[in-house]
């Protein structure tokens, strides 16, 4: 008898590895399967090969991090899908197990999300050549850490989760004392009053009290279209009422002909007298000298 297996289907976890066209992933039971680029075409020597957008998107994928693959079966596993799945915060504190430590990442799983994910050790200092590498120290303190015991650490995100420093149960415990889970009755904000709408009133149309004569048609008192408004005008011309035989009036006619004379001179009234010398009466004065003694 033969089995039937699943044809196609959709699985979520850990993108562990990637290749030109394929890419290896840790579903949620910690099994890895291998997915490879759907083919179209025969051979490469006929022309065929990988889906080219497959391969661009395989491209973008960042090792590491949660995605979601769909497939199908046709011979290989092969890809229809992939996509991301990104942490809805962008750090803070996790607290949870450890399933699984690497040479530089770890597999931890939240106690209340259930969902595991890899954080990868803190980058230190520049490229490698210049002294740069992961920050070993945090898994020197996870050697000896059971499964079993809860562990509690800080992470970030930079293009995958990074694990920052691993806490201890005191940095957890002491808290401030505004961070609160729950706010007390007596500290919440009021209740914010509800403001009352105005009754509605009733609009009254000031139309309805018009009453309208009985039959009666506002628009029979316009004219007809049909009537020419031109009709009443009078025919007669009113500049054929004028006096043709009245012949225009010159007004220099009325003005008189006879030559003006010329304006009487003002100063030929003034007598011809000579004018008197007022010094030729003076009398002469006396030489002060010829009262003197000789």
């Amino acid at each position: 008898m033969q089995e039937s297996f699943l044809r196609e289907g959709l699985v979520r976890g850990i993108l562990n590895a990637k290749g030109e066209a394929w890419v290896e992933v840790k579903n949620d039971n910690g099994y890895l399967h291998r997915y490879l680029a759907p083919w179209h075409g025969d051979g490469p020597s006929k022309g065929g090969g990988f889906d080219p957008a497959t391969l661009a998107r395989i491209k973008q994928l960042v090792v590491g991090n949660r995605v979601n693959v769909t497939w199908f079966l046709d011979g290989h596993l092969r890809l229809i899908s992939v996509e991301h799945e990104m942490p809805e915060e962008q750090g803070g504190i996790f607290e949870g197990y450890v399933l699984e430590v690497g040479d530089r990442w770890i597999d931890a799983q939240n106690k209340d999300e259930g969902k595991p994910r890899r954080f990868y050790l803190k980058w230190n200092g520049g490229y490698p050549e210049n002294g740069g590498g992961y920050d070993l120290e945090v898994l020197e303190e996870l050697k000896n850490h059971e499964p079993t015991n809860p562990i509690r650490f800080h992470w970030s995100f930079d293009l995958r989760p990074r694990i920052d420093r691993v806490l201890t149960f005191e940095e957890v415990e002491r808290r401030a004392f505004y961070d609160l889970d729950e706010v007390p009755p007596w500290l919440a904000l009021p209740t914010p009053f509800e403001i009352e709408k105005p009754p509605k009133r009733d609009v009254l149309n000031p139309f309805d009290a018009v009453t309208a004569p009985p039959g009666g048609n506002p628009f029979d008192s316009v004219p007809s279209k049909n009537a020419n408004p031109f009709d009443s005008v009078p025919t007669a011309n009113p500049f054929e009422q004028a006096d043709k035989k009245a012949s225009p009036v010159n007004p220099f006619d009325a003005t008189s002909k006879e030559k003006p004379q010329p304006p009487a001179n003002p100063f030929d009234a003034v007598g011809e007298k000579k004018a008197a010398n007022p010094f030729e009466n003076l009398p002469l004065p006396n030489n002060p000298f010829d009262s003197t003694e000789k």
